[in-house]
């Protein structure tokens, strides 16, 4: 299936001793790993889906290893399977407890039609004695955008820590070039605390941004990457806001997430 490309990663965990049947909540689509949540999954051809999820019932062995297969599925939009792939995970669980995360990582074929698809995970748990109770699936829509100009390859992780630094990345994708094979626009990032106060902001201007980038070749891979750099150097809720304007393709798009900065210290006592 050469329209489709694919890739999954899934780390899910157990419980300890023969539990309950198993089940999987909490289910969210994330801008990247420990990323904010994803309102919506309306991707463009090259763009990343990763969802998370909770799981929890596994039955365990006596050696507090687990045995299960996870099958992921793409479905179109007459729900036929257009992907497939499955594996059979034996994680042990090292520092006990109830309950394990989960994730799922999908990249969306660069030449995938547009429409709309859905995700369908099933985890079924092989020592379960219980048929009835073994498998567990969920299922989560997803929709295909045409190649047009937008974000793509979101990655926003929803908290830091006082001190460090912090570095939402993001590419914006289908400029709108001119004779030169050079893109005209803008893209400005804004940062506001818990009150809407603008605590910082910055403001690129393409082509002049594409000067300070290694070369790239937009005929062959119409992607510029962009990364903004944040110290933290207090604890609280701030919110990111992206905006970007395509103004040969006179298009604008927007985004805006939340991410929580932790005080470390208050956890260290």
């Amino acid at each position: 299936m050469n329209r489709l490309l694919v890739a999954s990663v899934l780390v899910v965990g157990l419980l300890p001793g023969v539990c309950a049947a198993l089940e999987i909540s909490n289910v969210l689509p994330r801008y990247g790993p420990y990323g904010a949540t994803r309102p919506n999954l309306k991707c463009l051809p090259k763009d990343v889906i990763i969802i998370t999820y909770d799981l929890a019932g596994l039955t365990v062995d006596k050696s507090g290893k687990a045995k299960y297969t996870t099958l992921l599925e793409i479905l179109n939009d007459k729900q036929k399977v257009i992907f497939s792939n499955e594996t059979t995970p034996e994680p042990k669980l090292q520092l006990g407890g109830g309950k394990m995360p989960g994730e799922l990582n999908v990249q969306v074929g660069a030449k995938q039609a547009k429409g709309n698809y859905t995700i369908r995970i099933t985890v079924t748990d092989l020592l379960d004695k219980n048929k009835a109770n073994a498998g567990k699936t969920f299922s989560y829509p997803y929709e295909v955008l045409p190649d047009t100009f937008g974000l793509a390859a979101v990655r926003a992780p929803a908290f830091g820590v006082v001190g460090t630094r912090y570095a939402p990345e993001f590419a914006l994708a289908n400029w709108t070039l001119d004779k030169k094979n050079q893109p005209k626009g803008e893209v400005s990032i804004r940062v506001l605390d818990a009150k809407g106060a603008e605590v910082d902001f910055v403001k690129h201007s393409l082509p002049a941004y594409l000067l300070d980038l290694p070369p790239i070749d937009l005929t062959e891979v119409n992607a510029v990457p962009f990364s903004h750099l944040i110290y933290l150097n207090r604890p609280g809720r701030f919110t990111v806001e992206i905006s970007a304007e395509d103004k040969l393709g006179n298009t604008k798009v927007q985004m805006s997430y939340p991410f929580t900065v932790i005080d470390t210290t208050a956890v260290a006592k």
